[in-house]
């Protein structure tokens, strides 16, 4: 089951519930890597195309967790040190932190 579809599957198991454009945004978030999604992503007719920018944030913060999480793991060998002057985000934020830099984004 891909990953989207396994997403969508629990959420309507535990009865949570989802807007149409939340729904599109969970399916979509691949992006063009995926070709199911050329027809939420390539349009010319203006009635279909997307009317919410949420699939695209959601693929770029995909994007991004994967980018750190590589970037994490090919630091892990060195000190802790080294890898904050690197790259500050692979490193452990609080919680707070979190919240500040989810909060600034909306």
């Amino acid at each position: 089951m891909p990953i989207q579809d396994r997403s969508l599957f629990l959420l309507q198991q535990h009865n949570i519930p989802m807007s149409m454009n939340e729904w599109i945004a969970i399916k979509a978030h691949d992006g063009l890597y995926d070709d199911a999604n050329k027809a939420y992503y390539i349009s010319y007719d203006p009635g279909s195309k997307l009317k919410t920018h949420l699939p695209i944030l959601l693929h770029h913060a995909d994007m991004m967790a994967a980018r750190i999480e590589y970037e994490t793991w090919a630091n892990s060998g060195q000190k802790k040190e080294s890898v904050k002057k690197e790259n500050p985000l692979a490193t452990k934020a609080s919680t707070d932190e979190l919240k500040d830099i989810f909060g600034n984004l909306f």
